[in-house]
């Protein structure tokens, strides 16, 4: 098995509006970053310019990095932070372990 926890459809329904607002605050925050000119994935500006060594980033990419490990630790993989696609991982009768997924 890839992952530690798995859902239940019924399980990841329950649990799907609180993962939506955390949802939605993360994809805001993406935005918020673009928009700023800010690469969440090298963690640098667009331009090239990063940190500068100071290690301090940008207060949106802290929240933001903050919300992705809450889904994570909850089980729930984030796909694609743009679109807000998101796996609840489940296991099939057969023993097979598959993604519930949420777009």
């Amino acid at each position: 098995m890839l992952h530690k926890i798995h859902f239940t459809f019924n399980e990841a329904v329950a649990i799907l509006p609180a993962v939506k607002t955390i949802l939605k605050e993360i994809i805001q925050l993406k935005k918020n970053l673009d928009k700023t000119g800010y690469n969440i994935y090298s963690h640098n500006y667009f331009s090239g310019i990063g940190t500068n060594g100071s290690g301090i980033y940008p207060d949106d990419l802290v929240i933001l990095i903050e919300n992705v490990k809450k889904t994570n630790n909850m089980g729930i993989q984030i796909k694609n932070i743009d679109t807000g696609l998101i796996d609840f991982p489940y296991i099939r009768s057969n023993g097979e372990e598959v993604y519930l997924c949420y777009f």
